[in-house]
This record gives structure tokens, sequence and C-alpha cells, in this order.
């Protein structure tokens, strides 16, 4: 029982790490001009590679033809009692 018990809990530890559940939220705001904020924010889990990641993925649906950056900053916010990664930046669509 013990086993399957750590089982469990290694299981919970490793799919919160990977990327798909380390990424919470992922949006797109249009600035006009065919220009769009991009916004990514990760749990504790989140490094710059998967948030760069997901970037890349919402900024390909937003421009599927091609798309350049603007602007592309690394911040930080404040959710609840932890500190969350977050990337956000502008593209403009080609």
């Amino acid at each position: 029982m013990k086993y399957l018990y750590i089982l469990i809990c290694a299981f919970f530890l490793t799919s919160c790490v990977s990327s798909e559940f380390a990424v919470r939220e992922t949006e797109s705001y249009p600035m006009g001009e065919g220009r769009y904020l991009i916004y990514v924010r990760g749990n504790i889990f989140a490094d710059a590679e998967m948030l760069k990641t997901a970037f890349y993925k919402k900024a390909n649906e937003v421009c599927p033809s091609g798309f350049n950056i603007e602007k592309m900053e690394n911040k930080a916010v404040k959710h609840g009692e932890h500190t969350k990664p977050v990337l956000e930046g502008v593209i403009a669509c080609k």
C-alpha cells in the first residue's frame, strides 16, 4: 500500500511539472492593425522555456501565416500567496 501511495504521488508531481499543466493561462488581445498582445502565465513549476513554447503556439494560432515579435518581456505576478511567471509580448501578423 505504501508503494502505491508513493507511485500516485510521483505521478501527480510529474504531471504538475509537465508543460501541459505548468502553463495556466494563454490569452491574445487584438490591438488593431494586425497586432496582438500575447499573455502567457504559468504556475510555480513553469520555466521560461515552457512559457516561450506556449507563447509561440498561441502566436501561430492568431497569425497562421506568420508573425514578427515586436516586444517580449518576462514578468512575474502575485497570484494568491505565490509568485507566478508571465511572458508577455506584442506580435504583428505578416
